[in-house]
Order: structure tokens, then C-alpha cells, then sequence
């Protein structure tokens, strides 16, 4: 269907690991072109290793991380690996003061944050915008979800002081979070703290209605303004653009902006009546003010 030359130019990154609509990375030392993607009630996941010919497909009928969870231990059993799964592992006791040392907040990057508290001697991790996730010791510095298939290793350093650092291991990759200095965390965990509160007393972050106000005018005229959303939301926008405007258009005027709820990944959910049809538009504002990330669908 594609040239070698068109070929070549898809699946070689530009930016990081990203090449054109596809991520092109490392796999257990294996090379794999990866995507997702779903809708609301659906989620999937598919990988291609050139290098052995093994595509690998997951298709679930739940929103979550499943299928990227389940992705790599299919693939790792496709090649003959040697697979673990995630209730072989077993759950040992921790002293407090072993744990105390992992509580703090980590950055992964830049506006994701793991920040890891410590209630009634169990550790508890939250990523940001979504909810708390109780973890589980396998050892002293190896940590595991029950909800999810991956592990948290903090690094042992000096055991009188905090963890400088932690490792996310989950799809076949490792993924460095250092530990913010004392002001950052402030910040971060007083974010976390009102995204917790928004959540149970259902109500819209400041800014998001007039966020999604501002974005559907902007796709009607089919001019976003980037500087106002993440990096990852821009380079979507852009690819998207033509579809988007096309259907804001074709759905006429704008009647009203409903707020209906914090969803469970900590989105604002609006929906939106225009004259020929309504939207259900999701929205998550990062900290620094700008959409994070948002999704629409067709809603009745």
C-alpha cells in the first residue's frame, strides 16, 4: 500500500518517540510501533515488532488502562518469554518507617506527577488527574497495584533519608520520577487535594466551562489557539482540525453549556446543545491553566 520511502518517513520519530501517528520505541529489546485509542464504553490497544513479525491486538469493553496493561504480557508470551502475572506475586508486610521514606511527590514529567501518601500503614500513589491507588509490597523498595499490571520501585538510598527517586515499571517500560524539593510538592499535592475535593462535591474546576466555551468557538472558525492547550492536545488539534471544524459547523449554533459532573479521571463534563445536535465535551485543565487534554462525542 506504501512506498518504502513513505513507509520509512511513518515509522521514524521525530519528537521523542512519536513518528507520524504512531509511537516507535523499545520493548523488551524488541522494536515496536505502538498505538491506542477507544470511545466512551471501549478501549484498545495494538502493537507491530517489525523485527519478528508479531502484531499484537487488544480490544476491551471497559474504559481503562486494561488493554495497554495486557498488551505487553501477550506480546512477551508471542515471542516465548516467560510471563509473571500480576497475582503470582506475593504481598509482604513493611515497617512504618521503611514507608514513611517513599511519601513525597515525584515528576514524571512535566505536569504528571505520582504523589505517594501514606495511610493507616498502606502506601497509596495517585498520578495526576486520576484517583488513589492503594500499593502493595513485594519488597522493601518494590511496590504493586491490584488494580493494574505494574510495579513501583523506589530506589534505596541512604535509609535515613527520603527516596531521591522512583521507577515506574508498567508496558514493558521503565519511567524515572524524581522527588520534587518541598515547595513543588506543595503545590502539586494541594492540586491533587482539590482534584480529590472537586470529585466528591461534583464541581466544575474554575475556568473549565469558559475553556470549552472559548474551544468550541475557536474550531467554528477553525483557528485554536495552541498556546492555550498541552502539547500533546495541540499536535491532535492540528491533526484533527478539518473533522472537528466540519462537525461544529455542521451542527449549528450553540444553545446552551450544561455542567454534568466530575468523571472519574477527574474530567469536567459538559454537555453542549447546539441547534441541529448535542455534545458530551470532557475536559481536564492542567495546572498551569492550559486543557491538558478533552474529548467529544455525539450525545442525545
Amino acid at each position: 500500500m506504501l512506498s518504502a520511502a513513505s513507509l520509512q518517513k511513518m515509522t521514524t520519530p521525530f519528537k521523542d518517540d512519536y513518528a507520524f501517528g504512531l509511537l516507535v520505541r523499545a520493548e523488551r529489546g524488541r522494536k515496536q510501533f505502538w498505538h491506542n485509542g477507544g470511545i466512551e464504553g471501549f478501549n484498545t490497544s495494538m502493537a507491530y515488532y517489525p523485527d519478528s513479525k508479531v502484531v499484537v491486538v487488544v480490544l476491551a469493553n471497559v474504559n481503562g488502562p486494561s488493554p495497554d496493561a495486557m498488551l505487553p504480557k501477550l506480546a512477551a508470551a508471542a515471542h516465548g518469554d516467560v510471563v509473571q502475572l500480576t497475582s503470582e506475586r506475593k504481598e509482604i508486610r513493611v515497617p512504618s518507617d521503611v514507608l514513611t521514606r517513599y511519601v513525597g511527590v515525584y515528576g514524571m514529567a512535566p505536569g504528571i506527577n505520582i504523589v505517594i501518601t501514606l495511610e493507616d500503614d498502606q502506601l497509596i500513589s495517585q498520578l495526576s488527574g486520576q484517583g488513589k491507588i492503594p500499593l502493595f509490597a513485594e519488597s522493601e523498595t518494590m511496590f504493586f497495584p491490584k488494580v493494574v499490571d505494574a510495579e513501583i520501585e523506589f530506589t534505596k538510598d541512604d535509609t535515613k533519608l527520603p527516596a531521591s527517586e522512583l521507577i515506574l515499571h508498567q508496558n514493558g517500560r521503565d519511567m524515572t520520577a524524581k522527588r520534587l524539593d518541598d515547595a513543588e510538592a506543595r503545590k502539586v499535592a494541594d492540586a491533587a487535594a482539590a482534584a480529590n475535593k472537586r470529585f466528591k462535591d461534583q464541581t466544575a474546576a474554575p475556568g473549565s466551562e469558559a475553556a470549552v466555551r472559548r474551544m468550541i468557538e475557536e474550531l467554528r472558525i477553525g483557528k485554536p489557539n495552541y498556546d492555550l492547550l498541552s502539547t500533546n492536545l495541540a499536535n491532535t488539534t492540528r491533526q484533527q482540525l478539518p473533522q472537528l471544524q466540519s462537525m461544529i459547523t455542521d451542527m449549528g449554533s450553540l444553545q446552551s453549556v450544561n455542567f454534568k459532573g466530575v468523571g472519574a479521571g477527574g474530567a469536567d463534563i459538559y454537555q453542549i446543545k447546539f441547534e441541529k445536535g448535542s455534545l458530551e465535551y470532557r475536559i481536564w485543565l492542567g495546572t498551569d491553566g492550559k486543557i491538558d487534554r478533552a474529548n467529544v462525542r455525539r450525545s442525545e
